[in-house]
């Protein structure tokens, strides 16, 4: 539960950084799109992460789980079309984005993945000897 917390810490950190940043520099509207789509793309990241508690998300093993493969591309598609295609745009209130305000929303999303990265680095340190538990 410590780490969920703080990994849930990270996310809510970033998410809110981004809004604080984007509501200065472009808006409301715009700030709230900002903060979802940082919020959502460390949602599927953490899911690729989540797989397994010691082994890292950049081995080719992921490429075998086809059911998993077809949801992550289901949620990254609808976080791209939620702020490009009007239809989505009306029902969560989203504007589009400029491929700028993408360059911060991926690379915001992206802090869960290094928190993780670091604590299975240490996870693999301590504990030597425990085989992975695949979830």
């Amino acid at each position: 539960m410590t780490w969920l917390a703080g990994v849930g810490l990270v996310m809510g950190t970033v998410t809110l950084g981004v809004l604080t940043w984007a509501w200065d520099e472009h808006g409301e509207p715009v700030a709230r799109t900002m903060g979802l789509t940082s919020f959502l793309i460390a949602i599927v990241l953490l899911s690729f992460e989540s797989r397994d508690q010691r082994r890292t998300m950049f081995s080719l093993d992921v490429f075998s789980d086809r059911t998993f493969l077809i949801a992550t591309g289901i949620s990254v598609a609808v976080i791209y079309l939620g702020t490009t295609f009007s239809g989505f745009q009306r029902i969560l209130d989203t504007t589009s984005l400029s491929l700028n305000q993408w360059l911060i929303c991926v690379p915001a999303g992206s802090a869960v993945v290094v928190v993780s990265e670091i604590r299975k680095l240490v996870l693999r340190a301590r504990y030597p000897d425990v085989a992975p538990l695949v979830v």
